[in-house]
């Protein structure tokens, strides 16, 4: 859901010139169709468990799709799920980063990964570290030109040690855009993207509650409010890319498939906090980019080309083709 307003894209004109070169995070040999010498998986035949259809990828990663009526949402929804057990030494969880961006299929291929999701926003809205060099720091402090909609995307972020440690805190939770970045360039993690909303915390729904929080009030016209502010962002449907960890350390990746009216109504922060905690109870889950982002490859499922599982939104299409070129992305691979 990339913000797009003319003040935030005249800012990139005093992005400094030293900002760390990132070239080596561009996969090679990694179009779609590349033979990269990964044997693909075989997809299992699936079976049914409740409203999902279930897929067993391979010992310790369950794929899952829902395509019904949802009664949380109240609406028809698309969900894909993917479900990996951290604690078999299996599987290895990373952040890829490319300025330029790219394709998830192309991630995925390239980084010979079995799951690939799209990651975090703009590159100069939201705070990015790779393998302890700073490549973004917020540079989108504000989101008009008046400096009246503080940068709101940060209050959370995701860690990767790029093994089997995944975190996800948000230390940052009404703090001013100078304070969120001071507590991130003084973490020594080195890893990470900032993102938001938080939508559970320690199994608290507080995605349920975001708008409330950020001075939504019930009955008010959304329309009176920016629409890059942290509650429109929210208070709407929209697709979304989730991340999340179950006490028992299992890493899930949730997209939720949008803009197709009928068949995939997206979620608001609310819906999907609830859908997630209904559905998987984690201990502790993130919102990432969403809208024309969203997007997840399953290797062996989806489009026979890319993998592509869910309906990214960008060629306007009710298939797997939408895809869009994104700075960050998720990917599990297996050891």
């Amino acid at each position: 859901m990339i913000i797009t307003n003319l003040f935030a894209l005249l800012a990139l004109c005093s992005i400094s010139c030293s900002k760390a070169n990132n070239d080596q995070y561009i996969p090679e040999n990694s179009m779609p169709g590349a033979d990269n010498g990964v044997e693909d998986v075989e997809a299992s035949p699936g079976h049914k468990e409740g409203d999902w259809m279930v897929y067993d990828v391979d010992e310790g990663l369950t794929y899952m799709v829902f395509n019904d009526f949802d009664d949380v949402s109240g609406a028809n929804q698309i969900v894909n799920v993917c479900k990996i057990d951290l604690n078999s030494g299996k599987y290895s969880v990373n952040m890829n980063f490319v300025d330029s961006g790219n394709i998830t299929s192309t991630i995925l291929k390239g980084r010979n990964a079995i799951v690939c999701t799209n990651g975090g926003f703009n590159i100069e809205a939201v705070y990015i570290k790779k393998d302890g060099t700073i490549y973004h720091d917020i540079e989108w402090e504000y989101f008009d030109s008046a400096n009246t909609i503080q940068n709101w995307m940060n209050e959370a972020a995701v860690y990767f040690d790029g093994k089997q440690g995944v975190v996800i805190e948000n230390a940052c939770e009404g703090m001013p855009i100078a304070q969120t970045k001071s507590h991130y360039a003084n973490d020594d993690r080195k890893t990470f993207v900032g993102s938001s909303p938080m939508l559970i915390k320690d199994f608290e729904k507080v995605g349920s509650t975001y708008i409330y929080r950020n001075g939504y009030k019930d009955g008010t016209d959304l329309s009176s409010y920016s629409s890059s502010s942290s509650v429109v962002h929210s208070a709407n449907r929209h697709p979304r890319t989730i991340i999340a960890l179950t006490q028992d350390n299992y890493l899930i990746l949730m997209t939720v498939d949008g803009r197709w009216p009928g068949k995939a109504e997206g979620m608001t922060a609310k819906e999907m906090t609830e859908f997630i905690a209904k559905h998987f109870n984690p201990q502790y889950a993130l919102s990432l980019d969403g809208g024309g982002s969203t997007t997840m490859c399953v290797r062996g499922y989806g489009d026979k080309e890319t993998y592509c599982v869910n309906y990214p939104t960008d060629n306007g299409k009710f298939d797997h083709k939408g895809e869009r070129k994104v700075p960050t992305h998720i990917y599990v691979i297996k050891n």
